[in-house]
């Protein structure tokens, strides 16, 4: 029932007290109901000042999150996002979320590369929230330090990695970790992003700073033993990097995507290349990226999707970090 200040759900969620303006717009239903929106980015902040995030406890239910596709073509840290933003909702009102979201293939790439959630035993409750323009909210792009933390206690609590993928990622983390445990120095973390994102400009995506910036500011910061962890989408990048910092740079086995989008309509994410496995070696190969980015010592660059992710699976343990605030396209 509601009353004129909270809302209260489900059987766990009398410690979930939840602000009813932030949730006006929700309505319990009887019958499943796919969600396909919920709350914007504004609100899922304002959830978490009340610190509700703090703490994850243990629940008797569950929702679960049912589209019959998604947009996103490949796993990428747009959809990881997505995702997150879900788990958050479903921590802010306190149950176990639950993901059955299939993109047009029918793939379920949360089953793909993450252990199953353990929801058994628990029960289903539906909710319908309305629709709303653009994707699940989710992390801010600039998050305070509270907000951050709280974002990787979620990330931890229900993405963990599977664990064949995961040796993989640190097969490579130890041979970028011996390079540079080599060189006694520090580890700097790098996102360029460029291709159809610059040209495009996604309208309420973190402006991005000039190359000529970023280069700027690692010369300040980086002595003569440091290494550079480059992620970018583009072979030029990584050759104006490695002019600027000549045996400096390290980057992971990567495919790249010069050339590609001099049409406005070409989204990167969309783009095959002619390889078996090619879709999850796309997925899978910018996400070891990110874990990488993630391991860090510090962090210079430009905010992205894949930075805010790097950030949150980070936990706000860099050293040493700079992140340019421009504002949003």
């Amino acid at each position: 029932m509601l009353n004129e200040k909270t809302i209260r759900l489900g059987i766990d969620c009398a410690s979930h007290a939840i602000p009813y303006s932030l949730l006006r717009k929700l309505t319990v239903e009887k019958d499943s109901l796919i969600l396909e929106r919920i709350l914007n980015t504004k609100c899922i902040r304002n959830i978490n000042k009340n610190r509700i995030f703090n703490n994850i406890d243990q629940t008797t239910n569950y929702i679960e999150f049912k589209n019959d596709f998604n947009e996103f073509s490949v796993f990428n840290m747009c959809y990881l996002n997505d995702m997150l933003g879900k788990a958050l909702f479903a921590v802010a009102i306190g149950v176990t979320p639950k993901f059955d979201v299939l993109d047009k293939d029918g793939e379920n790439y949360f089953n793909i590369f993450f252990e199953p959630i353990d929801y058994m035993g628990k029960q289903n409750v539906n909710f319908y929230v309305p629709r709303i323009d653009g994707n699940t909210g989710g992390p801010h792009w600039f998050p305070s330090s509270e907000e951050l933390i709280a974002y990787s206690k979620i990330f931890y609590k229900y993405f963990v990695i599977k664990k064949g993928i995961l040796d993989r990622f640190n097969y490579e983390l130890k041979r970028v970790r011996d390079i540079v445990q080599g060189g006694g120095g520090m580890l700097y973390g790098c996102v360029i992003r460029g291709t159809d994102y610059i040209i495009k400009k996604p309208k309420g995506h973190p402006i991005q700073p000039e190359t000529d910036i970023i280069l700027q500011e690692l010369k300040s910061v980086v002595n003569p033993n440091d290494y550079i962890y480059l992620a970018t989408d583009e072979e030029k990048t990584v050759n104006l990097f490695k002019n600027n910092f000549p045996h400096h740079i390290i980057c992971s086995p990567s495919q790249y995507y010069d050339g590609i989008y001099s049409n406005h309509n070409i989204n990167i994410a969309e783009y095959t290349f002619n390889r078996d496995n090619d879709k999850f070696l796309r997925g899978f190969e910018y996400f070891e990226r990110i874990y990488i980015l993630s391991k860090c010592d510090a962090y210079i660059g430009g905010m992205s999707g894949a930075c805010r992710m790097a950030r949150i699976m980070n936990g706000g343990k860099y050293k040493f970090e700079k992140i340019f605030d421009l504002g949003l396209y």
